[in-house]
């Protein structure tokens, strides 16, 4: 909701601060069964237009959260077909005015996420680093 602030931290995972009564919670941490956030360092966060968080750090890969069912879903290097993405470290991301998922990451590209298929297209051909670290596009 717009009460809340989602943070980021390097030891503790994702906390979130409802300024409406000033609370501090933390989401739970553990294995990546579904039910918990599996990475303690989470370097960036964003929204989709359903209201799902994706959080991405240094070691985890990338973590859809759906904060109303409490359900995640992973995405690494060590997964399979859909949940694969080349890198574990993911610096930045970001979700444009189509509601695309772009994904910055440490030696695996720029990645795209096509939710109807879901799955990432890579982009690290030509002129495009492999190790990306911000994505912004101006405002309008």
């Amino acid at each position: 909701s717009d009460s809340t602030f989602w943070i980021g931290t390097t030891t503790l995972g994702v906390q979130y601060f409802n300024t409406k009564d000033y609370s501090l919670h933390i989401l739970p941490r553990g294995a990546a069964d579904g039910k918990h956030l599996n990475a303690v360092d989470i370097r960036c966060i964003t929204q989709d237009s359903s209201g799902n968080l994706w959080f991405g750090g240094t070691t985890g890969g990338l973590t859809w959260y759906d904060p109303i069912a409490q359900d995640y879903r992973y995405f690494s290097s060590a997964q399979k077909a859909a949940e694969y993405i080349p890198s574990n470290t993911v610096w930045d991301l970001t979700v444009d005015s189509r509601n695309t998922l772009w994904v910055c990451t440490d030696g695996g590209g720029l990645l795209r996420y096509h939710a109807e298929s879901e799955n990432f297209e890579v982009y690290r051909k030509g002129q495009l680093a492999s190790d990306i670290l911000r994505l912004r596009r101006p405002r309008r």
